[in-house]
């Protein structure tokens, strides 16, 4: 689901300048529910009763690990539970351009600030892969119970994600003769780095 509002404007001011502003707020919500297979065990921690990795999920983690065997279909639950994000974008842009002579002059800069919510919990009902490096066979690792390898995150991962971005630019297309036009411009990035509140 996604959800904008924008409040564009365009003012013209005496003596050729204009000024452009741009105020606008984007909301992205989106939200991954596997959907449920027939006899799946979502509330049973199976893990624990296997003795096959250790488990100590939220009741998201509950559930069938992936198996993977080389040359079989993956059976077993997601590698994933529901995941769920939130963002929105805040931005506003303001530009100014200006006739003066033989020089159209445009000015201006943004202000872009975005905040992610998210729920990650990858592998919190883990995985197991036997791809035949113990016996030279997936299936004769998976019958002797030796799996290449295993993987399984206890975690509890919300994030609170924020970065802001500031640009600024100015450009002057400059007619020096009726032929010929020089374009030039400067423009100055900063993102800052994301961090996690």
């Amino acid at each position: 689901m996604i959800k904008n509002l924008s409040f564009p404007g365009r003012c013209g001011f005496l003596g050729g300048l204009i000024s452009i502003f741009l105020a606008e707020v984007n909301s992205r919500v989106r939200l991954d529910v596997e959907l449920a297979i027939a006899g799946r065990a979502e509330k049973v921690e199976v893990q624990a009763q296997a003795q096959i990795l250790a488990s100590e999920s939220s009741e998201l983690g509950l559930g069938y690990p992936a198996i993977t065997v080389t040359g079989l279909s993956t059976v077993g639950d997601a590698t994933a539970p529901p995941l769920s994000q939130h963002s929105n974008t805040w931005q506003i842009i303001d530009g100014i351009e200006m006739v003066r002579g033989s020089h159209g002059i445009k000015i201006g800069g943004e202000i872009r600030d975005t905040r992610l919510n998210a729920i990650l919990d990858y592998y919190t009902r883990g995985s197991l892969s036997f791809l035949g490096a113990i016996s030279g066979s997936g299936i004769s690792d998976l019958l002797l119970g030796f799996p290449t390898f295993g993987l399984q995150s206890q975690s509890d991962n919300p994030q609170a994600l924020r970065t802001t971005a500031y640009s600024a630019y100015v450009q002057d297309d400059w007619k020096i003769a009726r032929r010929l036009t020089l374009n030039l411009g400067l423009r100055y990035e900063y993102n800052t780095p994301p961090v996690d509140h």
